[in-house]
């Protein structure tokens, strides 16, 4: 508990108290041990904070994480989580980068393409969301069980196509 909340040294003290009472826990970096701990905790915190709608502390947590662990492999998911949850509560500018860096992990996944779009849209770049809407749409046109969301997607490209942007507020609620 006292690595997943960021008390690091004290996490250490505990980890040597183990360590003189039972010699076979064995960590040969217990400062390093508890850091990886805490990023994990601070990742978790920051994907809970961003469903929520608490976009800053959201990449707070994020960057704390990463601070804490340079080598720390945050995942599509965790990426996509930041980004969508950015979009729905108006802040696409500040989870741009999250967005970016899902689908630079997973390419191929329809809904990580389908929420840079709308940030892109939101953010004025439309050829750029038009792109990976299609892109979106093109994968969902294959799944026989997406039909539905392929209208969807489509109708989001041809409204961008037309000149129109469909991300009203009310749009941006209803994917909440």
């Amino acid at each position: 508990m006292l690595a997943q909340d960021g008390k690091i040294s004290a996490a250490v003290e505990k980890f040597k108290q183990a360590l003189a009472i039972d010699s076979r826990f064995k960590l040969n970096n217990l400062e390093v041990y508890a850091q990886g701990l805490a990023a994990l905790a601070f990742l978790d915190k920051g994907v809970e904070l961003a469903e929520k709608g608490k976009i800053d502390t959201a990449l707070t947590k994020f960057q704390a994480a990463q601070e804490l662990k340079t080598d720390l492999k945050i995942d599509a998911y965790q990426w996509n989580t930041l980004c969508q949850s950015g979009i729905v509560y108006g802040q696409a500018v500040q989870v741009i980068a999250a967005c970016e860096k899902a689908v630079a992990l997973k390419p191929n996944n329809w809904e990580y393409l389908h929420n840079r779009g709308i940030a892109n849209a939101l953010l004025g770049k439309m050829a750029c969301a038009i792109d990976d809407l299609q892109q979106a749409a093109n994968l969902l046109f294959f799944k026989m069980d997406e039909e539905e969301n392929y209208q969807l997607v489509q109708g989001w490209v041809d409204t961008l196509q037309a000149g129109n942007n469909p991300f009203t507020k009310e749009v941006l609620e209803k994917l909440r």
